[in-house]
């Protein structure tokens, strides 16, 4: 009995050992609170490297830049949202959550067409409720490993050792396109990823490699 368990345990560790080896090293970088002025030269910065990212778009900015979220899109990157005025969700009663995400993803899907799919909860705070009104509008809500701290210490150069010295495969990076200083080491880190055999993708496609069925009920923040 003992060796038949130990046959089947070593028989997982190898279909798992495969199904990582069929795709190569990869992170998803997300980027919240934006639109801003500085989310079109990030896309252009993520295009000439080849990288993809999700923008995780708060709606009273969008608002403001309407425009955005298309030009996100056709870049190849993705649109998640992040509330309508960035409040903590587990402030706030069930209804006041189902409402706010309802109102957020409508407006950016009648901008782009596109079904918003994830949901990054401002500061990662989540509830009870923030599980029915996702489970309600088909969204997944998706945190990080891997925090940038680019909004700690606006500092381009502690903003790229951060992320250089503890990426992982799978992780998911927060970041922010609203500071210059993340901008600046994005032009570091992006080709410095990619020479390490990294291929960035978006939330969708990183998780598209997920060993299991994705639901409403948890949160994820990094592959497997």
């Amino acid at each position: 009995m003992k060796r038949v368990f130990f046959c089947m345990i070593m028989l997982v560790l190898l279909l798992a050992s495969a199904a990582a080896e069929e795709r190569p090293p990869m992170i998803a970088l997300t980027f919240d609170d934006g639109p801003s002025e500085y989310t079109k030269e990030m896309l252009e910065l993520l295009a000439e490297n080849d990288c993809r990212a999700t923008f995780f778009m708060i709606g009273q900015y969008v608002e403001m830049m309407p425009e955005m979220p298309q030009i996100v899109v056709d870049s190849g990157c993705e649109v998640g949202t992040h509330t309508l005025a960035h409040r903590p969700l587990n402030e706030l009663s069930e209804y006041k959550i189902y409402s706010d995400l309802d109102k957020c993803i409508n407006q950016i899907e009648e901008l782009t067409g596109e079904h918003i799919r994830w949901l990054r909860p401002p500061w990662g705070k989540v509830s009870a409720g923030t599980y029915v009104a996702c489970r309600r509008l088909d969204l997944l809500i998706v945190k990080w490993s891997l925090d940038s701290k680019d909004w700690e210490s606006r500092d381009a150069e502690k903003i790229m050792q951060q992320i250089l010295e503890n990426v992982k495969d799978g992780d998911v990076i927060l970041c922010h396109d609203t500071y210059p200083e993340t901008l600046e080491a994005m032009r570091i880190v992006l080709p410095e990823l990619k020479a390490r055999g990294y291929e960035l993708v978006t939330v969708s496609e990183l998780f598209s490699h997920f060993e299991g069925e994705l639901k409403s009920t948890t949160f994820y923040y990094r592959l497997n």
